[in-house]
C-alpha cells in the first residue's frame, strides 16, 4: 500500500534504475525494444505514484507554512512559540518533496517560524524594559511618600489626598519577581510613615485648637475679672480688644466649642452680673481633681479633702444608680473649663497648668478635638 511505502527509497531506486539501465548497452534491438517497453511501463507506473506522493507532501508542507505564517497574529506569544515548535516537528515527519522545491519550501517555512521566535525575543526585551520602568516608578512613588511624610499642616493635608491613587498605581505595577517583595515592603513602610505624619499633624492641630480655646477662655475670664475688680477703663478696653480678637481667631476650632465661647463672650461683653470668684475657683479646682482622677495623677495636698469628698459623692451616686460611675472624658471636662466664671489671673494660670498636665499626660486626648453635637 502507498501509505506504508518508503518513498525516499522508491525515489532512490528509480534514479538508480535509470542510471543502471543506460549502462547495459549494446543490446540486440529486437530484444531491447521489448525490454525497453517493459522497463518504461514499470518506471512510469512507479514514477506516477511517486509524483502523487510528491504532490501530497508539497501540499502538506504548504499547509504547514500557512499555519506558521498565521502564528504571527496570535496574541499569546508563548502559545505561538509552542505551536511553532509543534509545526517544526510535523515538518520533519512530512514525506519527501521534489528536490527542486524542497529548499524553497523550507526557507519559507523557516522564515515564518523565525519571525515567531524573534517576536518572542522582542517582546521579552520589551517586557524586561517595562519591568525596569515599573521598578523605577515604584522607587519614585516610595520616594514621593517619603517626601510627603516630611510635610506639615496644609501642605501635608493636601498631599495625602493623593495617597489612595498612589496605592492603586503601585498595586497595578508589574514588578520583577526578585525585587517585588522588597519594593512592596518599602512602599508599605513609607505609607505607614505618611500615616504617622498625618496622626502627628492632627495631634498638633488639636493641640493648637485646645491652646486657642483655653487662651480665649482665659482672655474672656481676665476681662470679666478686671471689670469686676473695677480696673481703669483703658485697661478694660485693652482686655476687651484682646478677648474680641481671640474669639474672632477661633476659625480653626471645632464649631461646637467655638460657638460655646462666642456665646460666653457675648454674655460677658454685654455686662454679665458679677459671679462669686470663690465659687469659680472652686469649680476650676474640682475640674482639676476630676481630671486627676481620670488620669490617675496625684492631687496637691491643698485639694486632697475636696478629692475625697468628690470620690465619696461619686460612689454614692453610682450606688444610687445601680451602676459603677464611668470614667470621665477629659474633653468634656475641658468644655466645662471654658465657661467657668472669672477668677484672679494668677489663680487661673496655676490651675490651668495643673489641668493641662492631666491632658498632656494622656496622648490620645491630645489628638482629639472637643466633643460636641453632630454638625449639619
Amino acid at each position: 500500500a502507498d501509505e506504508s511505502a518508503d518513498w525516499r527509497l522508491v525515489a532512490q531506486t528509480l534514479a538508480r534504475a535509470r542510471r543502471e539501465w543506460r549502462l547495459y548497452a549494446p543490446v540486440d534491438q529486437e530484444i531491447a525494444a521489448t525490454l525497453q517497453a517493459r522497463f518504461k511501463a514499470a518506471v512510469d507506473e512507479l514514477g506516477g505514484r511517486l509524483d502523487a506522493e510528491y504532490a501530497r507532501n508539497v501540499e502538506a508542507k504548504r499547509r504547514l507554512i500557512a499555519r506558521a505564517e498565521a502564528l504571527l497574529g496570535l496574541g499569546d506569544v508563548r502559545e505561538a512559540i509552542n505551536a511553532a515548535k509543534e509545526l517544526q516537528r510535523s515538518w520533519k515527519t512530512t514525506g519527501i518533496v521534489p528536490r527542486d522545491q524542497d529548499g524553497a519550501l523550507w526557507e519559507e517555512f523557516r522564515r515564518h517560524c523565525n519571525a515567531v521566535f524573534e517576536r518572542s525575543a522582542q517582546e521579552a526585551a520589551a517586557y524586561s524594559a517595562a519591568l525596569a520602568a515599573n521598578t523605577e516608578r515604584a522607587v519614585a512613588l516610595i520616594s514621593e511618600l517619603g517626601r510627603i511624610a516630611t510635610l506639615h499642616d496644609d501642605a501635608l493635608r493636601e498631599a495625602v489626598k493623593g495617597l489612595e491613587a498612589m496605592q492603586e498605581e503601585f498595586d497595578g505595577l508589574d514588578l520583577p519577581r526578585q525585587q517585588a517583595r522588597d519594593l512592596r515592603q518599602r512602599f508599605q513602610q513609607a505609607l505607614a510613615h505618611c500615616s504617622e505624619a498625618v496622626l502627628q499633624d492632627r495631634t498638633r492641630a488639636a493641640e493648637r485648637a485646645w491652646s486657642a480655646l483655653f487662651g480665649t477662655a482665659g482672655a474672656i475670664r481676665n476681662f470679666a475679672w478686671a471689670r469686676a475688680s473695677g480696673e481703669p477703663d483703658d485697661r478694660l478696653e485693652a482686655l476687651r480688644a484682646a478677648a474680641t480678637t481671640a474669639v474672632a481667631n477661633l476659625g480653626s476650632a471645632p464649631k461646637f466649642a467655638r460657638t460655646t465661647l462666642e456665646k460666653r463672650w457675648a454674655t460677658v461683653a454685654a455686662g454679665e452680673p458679677p459671679s462669686d470668684p470663690a465659687a469659680n475657683e472652686s469649680a476650676l479646682r474640682l475640674l482639676c481633681i476630676r481630671a486627676e482622677l481620670a488620669t490617675g495623677r496625684a492631687t496637691p495636698p491643698e485639694d486632697e479633702e475636696r478629692r475625697r469628698e468628690y470620690r465619696l459623692r461619686r460612689l454614692v451616686e453610682s450606688r444610687t444608680l445601680g451602676a459603677d460611675a464611668a470614667p470621665e472624658d477629659l474633653n468634656d471636662l475641658a468644655l466645662e473649663w471654658l465657661v467657668v466664671g472669672p477668677v484672679a489671673p494668677e489663680v487661673e494660670a496655676a490651675l490651668r497648668a495643673r489641668f493641662e498636665q492631666c491632658r498632656t499626660s494622656t496622648p490620645h486626648t491630645r489628638a482629639a478635638y472637643p466633643a460636641g453635637p453632630a454638625e449639619g
